[in-house]
């Protein structure tokens, strides 16, 4: 299920990326840790435009999963769902935005809700300290973008594909 949902999380990705900017696409990235090429450091998504990264994100339904929740609990995104995922996870996107010298990081993760819309986006985490240069005085976009999995899968991605290419173009904060 975790690959399943990674594969789905680079669909909408890809959609989104195809909708927003001809010269953007979305792609394989591999950002190197050490000198001398070790430890290099994957994200499930990345976008650029030329050979600049715009973006980098992961897709997280293992561990949500993980969390031990209740039903009800899987339905609220915004009240469980982000709040869980880990400080690992968030060092991690910090460190993928840092050594791609991206502008905007994204976690996609499932939810479960029967009455809520088929994806929705929450952007009101911000990192206090930048992880760019500070000389560039440049912030950084975050987002989770919950897919809600208890929907047909067609509008899942139709209503993510709409929500995340209007976040890429510095829509809804």
């Amino acid at each position: 299920a975790n690959d399943a949902f990674e594969r789905f999380a680079k669909v909408v990705t890809r959609a989104a990326v195809n909708s927003v900017r001809n010269s953007w696409e979305s792609f394989a990235a591999k950002f190197v840790f050490f000198r001398g090429g070790q430890a290099n450091r994957n994200p499930d998504l990345a976008i650029r435009s030329q050979q600049e990264v715009v973006a980098v994100g992961d897709a997280k339904y293992k561990d949500v999963l993980d969390q031990s929740l209740s039903p009800d609990q899987l339905g609220d995104l915004r009240h469980v769902i982000v709040p869980k995922i880990s400080p690992a996870d968030w060092y991690q996107l910090y460190v993928y935005i840092r050594l791609a010298n991206a502008s905007r990081g994204f976690f996609i993760v499932p939810f479960w809700n029967q009455t809520a819309n088929a994806a929705q986006l929450i952007t009101d985490r911000q990192f206090e300290v930048s992880p760019l240069d500070r000389a560039e005085n440049r912030g950084v976009r975050l987002a989770v973008i919950g897919l809600n999995l208890i929907h047909p899968l067609h509008r899942v991605r139709d209503r993510a594909v709409t929500l995340m290419a209007d976040w890429l173009q510095g829509g809804p904060e």
